[in-house]
């Protein structure tokens, strides 16, 4: 018996020694991506607004990708206009969730150490950037009925895209324009549901931390975000504004005042 206690002796301090020697557990990292619609908290804005601070201008600005512009499609893409619509809406869902700043922070030397101490990855913290951001677009907004109709008038101009399964190039002259020209609709709709579908509590959250959001957030989101895509291409091929009652697309134009009523201050 005493044979065997001391057998078993030599087996237990190396258990007890061996245990020591273990690697430490990773850091739990918080991975979940916010959307515009992921109510956050205070504590949210200051971890945010701690990593935000370690960055640069230049690294910051990239969240400005977050506002997507208009896509020109290739007259010989040989995908249904059914798939071309299907990948860019994934495109820019990405970038409204900032993966161009993700990317950014990922790469720097010191970003996995600084995204380990916060317990974030890279991709929640660029889209808790890009989420407080169009909070602060939205809070901007001194009446929502327009868009919520401009909202609605997008997204059926998506069905419509994604119905159609007709191959891009073979299309005729005509019916590729009038394609590009519903096309347009598809990075305002992602715009427009990333404003308006803000959750009440970030909203309130980028006003009580207007101040300290406003020194670390691009330009881009002092002003509507919509506003600035509808400013890179012309505005005559947004079916908004119409003059006449029967729908002529080629006599469409933008009345950009029923959308923007004054720029957020920064």
């Amino acid at each position: 018996m005493k044979h065997g206690l001391a057998a078993a002796a030599p087996l237990c301090l190396v258990a007890l020694f061996g245990a020591g020697c273990q690697e430490k557990p990773p850091p739990r990292i918080l991975s979940v991506a916010a959307e515009s619609t992921t109510p956050l908290r205070e504590r949210d804005v200051d971890e945010f607004l701690w990593l935000a601070s370690m960055l640069s201008e230049e690294e910051l600005e990239v969240l400005a990708e977050a506002r997507p512009t208009l896509s020109d499609w290739p007259s010989e893409s040989t995908r249904t206009v059914s798939v071309l619509t299907a990948n860019e809406r994934r495109a820019i869902e990405e970038g409204l969730r900032g993966s161009s700043l993700a990317e950014t922070v990922a790469a720097r030397p010191d970003g996995p150490r600084l995204l380990e101490e916060l317990g974030w990855s890279a991709e929640r913290f660029a889209s808790v950037g890009a989420a407080l951001g169009f909070a602060a677009t939205a809070n901007d907004l001194l009446d929502e009925r327009e868009l919520r109709r401009l909202q609605d008038e997008a997204q059926r101009q998506l069905v419509r895209l994604e119905a159609d399964h007709r191959v891009f190039h073979q299309l005729s002259e005509a019916d590729t324009a009038a394609i590009r020209r519903r096309a347009a609709w598809i990075p305002r709709a992602a715009l427009l549901d990333a404003i308006l579908g803000s959750s009440p509590e970030n909203r309130r959250l980028a006003l009580h931390r207007g101040n300290d959001l406003a020194a670390v957030l691009p330009d881009g989101f002092d002003r509507t975000a919509l506003d600035r895509l509808l400013s890179d291409r012309e505005r005559s091929a947004i079916p908004f504004h119409e003059p006449k009652a029967e729908r002529d697309d080629a006599l469409l134009r933008w009345d950009g005042a029923a959308i923007v009523s004054k720029p957020l201050g920064r």
